[in-house]
């Protein structure tokens, strides 16, 4: 009788366990008779062949037209410069740096929309955003270079948004192993690419006219767009805005920390690249550059102390991630 007791007790913690597993499925959204197998199967898996290639395709294009958004303008520089009337280096250096500004900003945020809003939904809004933007960069040929800066400036808020979900997408549908590496591999590939058949078409449009380097690139961005709505699939969100008040959805946007840190970027950024175009004898650029700099404490004081899902996982940041971002940034 005494050696029982164990054993009951063991196997009552044995059923209970069961019981908490089905408990928990049925609340993730799963058939309470799923095995542990099952669920854990990704769902790459679930996709043929030749819609798992044009998924993947779609993906990469997040990569590709990035990079190729930035090598289209800068290979025909110098033709829309001389469209513009510009022949000031700085001058002509906002032409790209107006839309590198702000992919290298915004991607800040847009990972975190993606988690609470979904990524495939992003990532369209991401492709469609790109294109219109590019479309209005070709039409500014009709207006002036002011259009021009504006629309590659809204144009770069279109990639930042297709970059992290479109990873996050890949991230989601792919199990660790040698076919996920892979993908990813395929995806970081395409970069160089992009930046080479970006330069080498937009520089063939220009024999014709310039604006059709942009005008082509936004209805490739478009087709790009409508492929994605049919073949991503739509992977789970790691937070679901539908059950969450305007309130929490704020909360876990952390648009503050957001606002701060695109703050110290953009004005950084835009007090580096005026100064070449017209000094640092001008009061307001000094003052964009330190503005700049004293908003980055403030972001990171928001970041550790204020808010509940910082934009930046710092405990991820382990000594070994620090030495790899530390040798990407010396390049």
């Amino acid at each position: 009788m005494v050696n029982d007791a164990p054993s009951e007790s063991i196997s009552r913690d044995e059923g209970n366990n069961e019981e908490n597993e089905r408990e928990n499925e049925r609340r993730n959204g799963l058939p309470a008779e799923l095995t542990k197998s099952e669920s854990n199967k990704s769902i790459a898996e679930s996709l043929s062949l030749g819609r798992e290639i044009l998924f993947v395709g779609v993906i990469c294009c997040a990569q590709f037209m990035t990079q190729a958004g930035l090598g289209q303008c800068l290979s025909i520089l110098h033709v829309i410069g001389d469209d513009f009337g510009l022949t000031n280096p700085g001058e002509l250096s906002w032409l790209i740096a107006a839309y590198s500004l702000t992919v290298g900003t915004f991607i800040l945020m847009a990972g975190r929309f993606g988690d609470v809003y979904g990524y495939k939904r992003m990532l369209i809004i991401g492709f469609s955003w790109f294109s219109l933007w590019s479309m209005v960069a070709g039409l500014a040929v009709y207006s002036n270079h002011v259009l021009f800066n504006f629309a590659r400036v809204f144009q770069g808020m279109g990639p930042a948004i297709c970059l992290p979900n479109g990873m996050a997408i890949l991230g989601a549908t792919y199990a660790p192993g040698p076919r996920k590496a892979m993908v990813f591999a395929i995806f970081a590939a395409t970069a160089p690419s992009g930046a080479v058949i970006g330069s080498l078409f937009a520089a063939l449009f220009s024999l014709a006219w310039w604006p059709w380097a942009f005008w082509s690139f936004s209805i490739a961005l478009a087709f790009v767009a409508a492929l994605g709505a049919f073949v991503i699939p739509d992977p789970p969100r790691k937070i679901s805005a539908s059950k969450m008040s305007f309130r929490e959805r704020i909360i876990e946007l952390d648009l503050l920390g957001g606002l701060c840190g695109v703050t110290a970027l953009v004005l950084i950024n835009f007090a580096w690249n005026q100064a070449g175009v017209v000094g640092w004898v001008k009061t307001y650029v000094y003052v964009c550059l330190i503005l700049g700099f004293l908003f980055v404490p403030v972001f990171f004081y928001v970041e550790l102390r204020m808010s509940s899902s910082p934009l930046i996982p710092f405990k991820a940041l382990t000594s070994d991630v620090t030495f790899v971002l530390g040798c990407v940034a010396c390049g």
